[in-house]
């Protein structure tokens, strides 16, 4: 088999990928977890190897395949290949230490949480998605 480079450039698309591994109550078959994984790994390398630009909402589930795709394909690029967009919500729980391993490699944008209480409070949580999932969209 031969493998080719096509001709093509993704470089005027910041394409958005919003998901998550569903919990394992709600999943009937766990072992799909690789197969999710492994498409959200095929597709943000595409994207990032043909010039594109991955724009996510910092899901720890995808997070790591993400950044790992732009440390592969994305070196050398004038801007970050990846954007990643969090609530202040959760935010501000995250090290520098902890930040600072995902700029390295991708832009990162935080939104202002809604109400006063952590991300256990249903009502913070659901609002703070809403705020972030918004600015997601629109960029």
């Amino acid at each position: 088999m031969s493998i080719t480079r096509l001709d093509v450039s993704l470089e005027q698309y910041e394409i958005g990928l919003s998901g998550a591994i569903p919990n394992r109550a709600d999943w009937s078959e766990p072992a799909m977890d690789r197969g999710i994984l492994e498409f959200v790994s095929l597709f943000s390398g595409i994207v990032i190897k043909y010039g594109g630009r991955i724009v996510h909402g910092c899901h720890p589930t995808f997070t790591p395949v993400i950044l790992h795709q732009a440390r592969l394909q994305g070196a050398g690029r004038q801007r970050r290949p990846v954007t990643l967009v969090m609530s202040d919500l959760w935010a501000r729980e995250r090290s520098q230490e902890d930040i600072d391993s995902m700029t390295d490699i991708a832009e990162f944008v935080i939104t202002k949480a809604v109400g006063e209480k952590g991300p256990e409070d249903v009502e913070s949580r659901n609002q703070s998605l809403s705020a972030m999932r918004h600015v997601l969209v629109n960029s």
